[in-house]
């Protein structure tokens, strides 16, 4: 675990934790790729709805995908073809780059990319 997601953790367990501080460590469990403790944290925060933020509801569905007893059960038949469909076009390709590439300019603006194509920094 990093460190500011440790700075992060800490920070939201304050009685004093504000809506904003408890969305940054839910973006940095997502940046970490931790899907396990987003959506942990993530009923203590929002409720599991159609009004979460976009990406958010992309994990969920990955979550669900990932899982064979998730702990949220999150359905959105629009999110979950973007998916299928995210999945289906990088089998396309047989060269990691040029998968790589190609999902990105179709889907790089997706939670899916960055958890299956983007390399953790440092």
């Amino acid at each position: 675990m990093k460190d500011n997601t440790r700075f992060l953790e800490l920070l939201s367990q304050r009685p004093s934790a504000t809506a904003a501080a408890k969305d940054y460590l839910l973006c940095a469990y997502l940046l970490d790729k931790n899907l396990d403790a987003f959506v942990t944290v993530l009923p203590r925060c929002h409720e599991v709805n159609d009004n979460l933020p976009l990406h958010y509801k992309e994990a969920l569905i990955l979550y669900n995908r990932l899982h064979t007893t998730p702990a949220i059960t999150y359905k959105n038949s629009v999110i979950e073809t973007n998916l299928n469909d995210f999945l289906h076009y990088g089998m396309q390709y047989t060269h990691a780059t040029e998968r790589s590439n190609q999902c990105r300019r179709m889907y790089g603006n997706t939670y899916w990319w960055y958890y299956y194509y983007q390399k953790p920094s440092e």
